[in-house]
């Protein structure tokens, strides 16, 4: 075997070093999943696996937060990363795959320098992570796309080109024709 060094990635512990100073109340998340504690059990290779995706991860969000240009996003992308650094090596796997949904969505937008799903909102400590799908949904449902005075369709317009002369028409369309009952009404 032959000594390799490690990467940089596998040496910034910037986000763990700040959740080990949390208070211990504080600093662990408990399992959505089990209703036990599942903490208290053998260390897998899936285990090391997906705490290693999180410190890639960790690693590459680490300097998008730093060019979010709006001081809440900053503040909420460091709030949920801070909370995503609480579920430990300790936790089951199955949040671990959570926590890693959560940070993989998380830098897609942090790759876009915008903040949104339910990352427009703070994280709870006090309760344990839903899966993303479920976050997702909640979110959808309380930041419609679809709503033109939403934070969303905003930042949407503000990235689009600007143009000197004409006019620019965008159009939402949403699920909610098909499942309604206006097209039987219209025979």
């Amino acid at each position: 075997m032959c000594n390799r060094e490690e990467a940089e990635w596998e040496t910034d512990k910037l986000w763990e070093d700040m959740v080990q100073s949390m208070e211990p109340s504080m600093s662990s998340m408990k399992c959505g999943i089990h209703s036990e504690d599942c903490t208290q059990r053998d260390v897998t290779i899936a285990d090391s696996l997906l705490d290693s995706e999180f410190r890639f991860l960790l690693y590459l969000a680490k300097p998008y937060v730093s060019l979010l240009s709006h001081p809440d996003d900053k503040l909420h992308a460091a709030s949920w990363i801070q909370t995503l650094c609480s579920i430990r090596e300790g936790s089951c796997p199955a949040m671990k795959g959570i926590r890693n949904d959560y940070m993989q969505a998380l830098c897609g937008y942090l790759q876009d320098l915008r903040i949104t799903g339910p990352f427009q909102e703070f994280p709870c400590m006090t309760e344990p992570l839903v899966p993303l799908h479920e976050a997702v949904q909640c979110s959808a449902e309380k930041y419609s796309f679809t709503n033109p005075t939403s934070c969303e369709a905003n930042n949407f317009l503000k990235t689009q080109p600007a143009f000197n002369n004409g006019a620019v028409c965008f159009l939402a369309v949403s699920g909610e024709l098909l499942s309604s009952n206006i097209l039987d009404s219209a025979k």
